[in-house]
């Protein structure tokens, strides 16, 4: 149940029929300006109790291109480190006590 003194309830449309609504409720917002929030409990609402809603999309455009970028970042991260020299992941290592190591080829020994 939702409670009294409710001005916008967010959340996603599960089902639907002539009469009603039922949403998996993510937020309520009340009036008095509280506001609580939910993890995905269905609720119906009837239509004719209601005063209007809102349907928010993702933009499909907005997103590729939000992928893109992240996805073109991080590929420069990893492509300036590799031509500065570090080693990205890999592991291993660790401190060497301070001392300095020489690596000497295999066949000059």
């Amino acid at each position: 149940m939702l409670g009294t003194a409710v001005d916008k309830v967010e959340g996603i449309i599960t089902e639907q029929d002539a009469q009603s609504y039922t949403l998996s409720v993510s937020r309520v917002m009340q009036l008095t300006g509280n506001t609580s929030k939910w993890a995905g409990e269905k609720v119906t609402i009837a239509k004719d109790g209601m005063q209007g809603y809102q349907v928010y999309r993702l933009s499909q455009k907005k997103t590729v291109i939000l992928v893109v970028a992240i996805v073109a970042g991080v590929a420069l991260v990893f492509i300036t480190a590799s031509l500065a020299g570090y080693s990205i992941g890999g592991g291993g290592g660790g401190g060497g006590g301070g001392q300095q190591q020489q690596r000497v080829p295999y066949g000059n020994r």
